[in-house]
This record gives C-alpha cells, structure tokens and sequence, in this order.
C-alpha cells in the first residue's frame, strides 16, 4: 500500500479547503524522498493544488462558487462521454432553479437561462459528444425532496461552499435566503 494513500482520501472528500496547498507540497516531498519512482497520486495531487491555487485567486465567493459549480458540470459531462454515455440525470428542484435564475439574472447572464434551467440541456464534452443533461425533479421543491430523503433514511451530501467561504456572502447564498424567507423555509445546510 502507498504510504500517501492516507493523506490523499483524507483530503479529497470534501470542498476545497484550506491547507491543501501544503498538504499537496508535503506528498510531492514525501513522494521524490522515495526515489525516482514517482506516486502514483503525484499527478493527481499536482491537479488539485493547481485547482485550488486557481479557486485561491477568485477575489470574490460569488465567484469561487460559480467557478466550482461549473467546472462540477464540466467535469460531470466528460465523465458521462469518457463513460460512453450520452445522459446525464442531475438533482435540481424547483427551488434549486428558482435560486440559480435570480443568481443568474443578478450576474447579467438572463440570455442564457432558458437553456440552462430546461429539463434537456445539451452540453459537448471535451471529446466533442453532445451529452443531454436532465433534470428530471424540477417539478418537485427541496423541501419535498428532504422528506423524501429522511423518511427513507438516506443521507447526501450537498455541494457548494468552499470551506474558506463559509460565512461569507455570496450571490448565491443570499438569493437561496431571500428564496427560503419568502417560502416560509429554512435554506439547506452546505458543506
């Protein structure tokens, strides 16, 4: 067993976060002190301390949110074209759209909300297949969804915030507030 395998899981569970730029430094120095062979996380742990180092400059939450959300959706999509697959099924509600439609329309980006709140929404992988992404419970709201969800004891896990951002305002979190205020319901914890 690779004596960094430890580290690696420990840290890829969740959101960016904090120290992962030195933690990705000590591995990679852990990794050249074993000799020319090289870890077999080695490039995988260079690629995450890129990314966060790229998350690092964003100035603003807003920003850092809206760059993970997308770069999810892109990775998602060439997964399910490497995969072989032309579908790709995500968990939005109405309640999710709602909240991505006036975070949408308060970025200036309203042009492209049909396209990107429809139930079939065509996006080309880095290979150049077109993979559909559904939205197949758009019709049902979050909080009929955690019901759902807790009546069958199921847990997951939602994405978002990175850890750094936590308490901070973002576009996004102060749109899903004014969203859950107005309905009379608490807004979902995040990660």
């Amino acid at each position: 067993m690779d004596p960094t395998a430890g580290d690696v899981d420990a840290g890829a569970s969740g959101c960016a976060g904090h120290g992962s730029q030195e933690r990705a430094d000590r591995l990679l120095t852990r990794a050249s002190r074993n000799g020319p062979r090289r870890s077999p996380f080695a490039g995988l742990i260079e690629a995450r301390a890129r990314l966060a180092a790229a998350v690092g400059q964003l100035r603003t939450a807003s920003a850092r949110e809206d760059f993970l959300r997308q770069l999810r959706m892109h990775v998602l999509v060439d997964v399910v074209a490497e995969l072989g697959s032309t579908k790709l099924l995500v968990g939005d509600t109405v309640t999710r759209l709602a909240v991505q439609t006036l975070a949408e329309t308060a970025r200036g980006r309203a042009a492209v909300l049909p396209q990107s709140i429809a139930f079939k929404q065509p996006r080309s992988a880095g290979s150049g297949t077109v993979v559909s992404v559904l939205r197949p419970m758009r019709e049902l709201l979050s909080k009929e969804v955690a019901v759902y969800l807790h009546y069958h004891g199921l847990d997951v896990p939602l994405l978002g915030v990175a850890p750094g951002d936590r308490g901070k305002a973002s576009i996004d979190r102060l749109t899903e507030g004014a969203a859950a205020s107005t309905a009379g319901i608490r807004g979902p914890r995040r990660c």
